[in-house]
């Protein structure tokens, strides 16, 4: 079987258990566990991972990862920053100041009222979100409450 993933336009095309090997790599399987469940030997999952553009289908295939289990770490945050986890609600507001181009915040300096105030307004924003998303899900026809 010839390993080289083909090539259509310039972006690699690659096979289907060279997109599994992808899969379980950015997943955290070690190569032992992927050459078992891939029936084939380590030796030729080193050789995979010389392929050019193996590199950034890894990095892409990791991006994916993130961005479907993203919705659970948001919860999990959110859900964390309502019993007062000040840390918490500080990576929603990095994680929205990204979203928005804007520079971390720095909680580490605040007085215990402003922790306090923090805390408070991080707490009106989740409600707020939520709420935004409630009523999306409502205008998609989904069903559900967040939260």
């Amino acid at each position: 079987m010839n390993s080289r993933p083909s090539r259509h336009g310039g972006s690699a095309v690659w096979k289907p258990k060279q997109r599994r090997f992808l899969q379980l790599l950015s997943s955290g399987s070690s190569l032992e566990e992927i050459a078992r469940e891939l029936k084939v030997r380590p030796g030729l999952l080193s050789r995979w991972r010389a392929l050019p553009g193996f590199q950034e289908a890894l990095e892409e295939t990791c991006r994916e990862l993130i961005m479907e289990e993203m919705p659970r770490l948001l919860q999990a945050l959110t859900e964390k920053a309502k019993e007062g986890n000040v840390q918490a609600a500080k990576i929603l507001f990095d994680y929205m100041g990204q979203l928005r181009g804007r520079s971390e915040t720095d909680i580490g300096d605040l007085t215990e009222e402003e922790r306090k105030e923090f805390k408070l307004k991080a707490l009106q924003r989740i409600d707020d979100l939520r709420g935004r998303i409630e009523k999306l899900r409502i205008s998609s026809g989904q069903q559900g409450v967040v939260g």
